[in-house]
């Protein structure tokens, strides 16, 4: 039977629907163009509630109180764009809220619903941990171009691996309570990607029967990694699947660069791992 909606989808609304009506049979790995466009006028932002179209990207951005002029200041101002960190196919807008971001696009502010600590690196990088010879720091530059917050930097600068490439990140443990479906976003960006060719950047996940992410891992996932030739800010998306049994996943933000190579950094900003 046709499925029939409620309010009108744009081409942002139709791939995340369709990721989530696959998720639980493939794992979805998107990257959306610049030019993904979710409304053009207001009425076409009435499902996310008290919502103005921002002309200036195509995007629903909340009302915001008028600035003297009449018109809204998000519209004034361009308030919910990102900083234009070089441009591209894949540069990415933000989405919903400029403070808190719906990067799933399901009417939830992902700040409320994430299971992780700290996901959007608002003053610093705690509870986040450097992997070993990985360097981890808080970037001001932030995923949605908000001032007063920033993201999360990580730098790999190892020289020696067991191939060509070397690999390595920051991570954080969650216990899971025995869920096992899990749907990941993340905004990211590749910081010098002209330093390192060959480099990439993505999520990865490694799963355990213990609530504290230790013992050996039972299986692992990885999302979309990004190679080194797109630059600018972009929205990693995935959907996973834990092993039966499992009570924690290692949440591992990472990093990969030619063992030849300087070191390379990437940002990750806004992240979002919730139960599906």
């Amino acid at each position: 039977m046709p499925r029939e909606f409620p309010f009108p989808l744009s081409i942002v609304d139709v791939r995340v629907l369709l990721c989530v009506f696959l998720g639980a049979a493939v794992s979805c790995s998107i990257v959306l163009p610049s030019d993904a466009t979710q409304c053009r006028e207001d009425g076409d932002c009435t499902h996310f509630g008290n919502a103005s179209c921002n002309l200036a990207t195509g995007l629903c951005v909340p009302r915001t109180p008028t600035n003297g002029t009449g018109m809204d200041a998000a519209r004034t101002d361009g308030a919910g764009s990102l900083p234009d960190a070089g441009g591209g196919a894949d540069a990415l807008d933000a989405r919903a809220n400029p403070l808190c971001p719906d990067l799933d696009n399901n009417r939830v502010l992902d700040c409320t619903e994430s299971l992780l600590i700290n996901p959007d690196f608002a003053t610093g990088v705690t509870p986040w941990k450097p992997e070993a010879a990985m360097v981890q720091g808080f970037d001001p530059r932030d995923g949605n171009g908000q001032t007063g917050s920033g993201s999360i930097a990580v730098t790999n600068a190892a020289t020696t691996g067991t191939g060509d490439v070397v690999s390595g990140g920051s991570q954080q443990c969650v216990a899971t309570g025995g869920a096992l479906g899990f749907s990941f976003y993340s905004q990211s960006y590749l910081d010098t990607p002209q330093a390192a060719a060959g480099s990439s950047m993505g999520a990865s996940f490694q799963f355990f029967s213990a609530s504290d992410c230790t013992g050996a891992p039972s299986g692992g996932f990885n999302i979309a990694f990004s190679d080194g030739t797109v630059t600018g800010w972009r929205l990693l998306q995935g959907a996973l699947t834990a092993p039966m049994g499992t009570q924690s996943l290692a949440v591992r933000l990472v990093v990969i660069k030619p063992v030849s190579a300087a070191s390379t950094r990437a940002l990750f900003d806004n992240i979002l791992l919730r139960v599906r």
